[in-house]
C-alpha cells in the first residue's frame, strides 16, 4: 500500500496487511507520519517537556476543591 507522509510529502510502500494500514483503509481521515518525521516529533516533544517550560493543562472532571479539615 502506498502512503505519502503528511509532512515531509515523501511516498512510502507499507505492507498492506499491518494494522496502520487497515486503519488508513477504514479510516481515511487518520494521517500516516513516516518513521524520520515521527521520531523528530517524539525527540523534540521530549525537549519541550524537559525544559521546564511546559505546562500540562489536563483537564479535570470534576472541579477540585481544597478542603482543610479543622484541628
Amino acid at each position: 500500500m502506498k502512503v505519502t507522509c503528511i509532512l515531509c510529502d515523501q511516498t512510502h510502500e507499507i505492507d498492506s496487511r499491518t494494522f496502520k494500514a487497515k486503519r488508513l483503509r477504514n479510516k481515511p481521515i487518520k494521517m500516516y507520519l513516516c518513521e524520520e518525521c515521527d521520531h523528530r516529533i517524539a525527540v523534540n516533544t521530549v525537549h519541550r517537556i524537559n525544559s521546564g517550560n511546559f505546562d500540562f493543562h489536563k483537564p479535570y472532571k470534576k472541579p477540585f476543591i481544597d478542603f482543610h479539615p479543622q484541628k
